[in-house]
This record gives C-alpha cells, sequence and structure tokens, in this order.
C-alpha cells in the first residue's frame, strides 16, 4: 500500500509513503504551535517526549 497512490481529503495526491510523513510532519508543526501559544500565555507546556 506504500506504493500506491492515495488520494487523502479530496486534495492530496501522493504516494502511499509520503502520506504519512505527510501525518508526522504535520502533527509536529501543530504540536509546535501548541507550544508557542502556550509558552506566549505564560504556560508551561508538558514535556514533548511524554505523550502518555
Amino acid at each position: 500500500m506504500f506504493r500506491q497512490r492515495i488520494n487523502i481529503y479530496g486534495k492530496l495526491d501522493f504516494m502511499g509513503w509520503k502520506d504519512l510523513l505527510y501525518f508526522y510532519e504535520n502533527e509536529i508543526h501543530h504540536r509546535g504551535q501548541g507550544y508557542v501559544y502556550l509558552r506566549s500565555l505564560g504556560i508551561e507546556p508538558p514535556s514533548f517526549v511524554d505523550r502518555s
């Protein structure tokens, strides 16, 4: 399945392995946005490694 072309959300048309990379990078990006937002509010965000 990683070598097949997959259409995501009717917009993104990537190979399966690129979809996986896209979701991973997207999670990192939005997590970073959340951390910046929390810090700008004076709140210390939880450690990045603690995912439980």
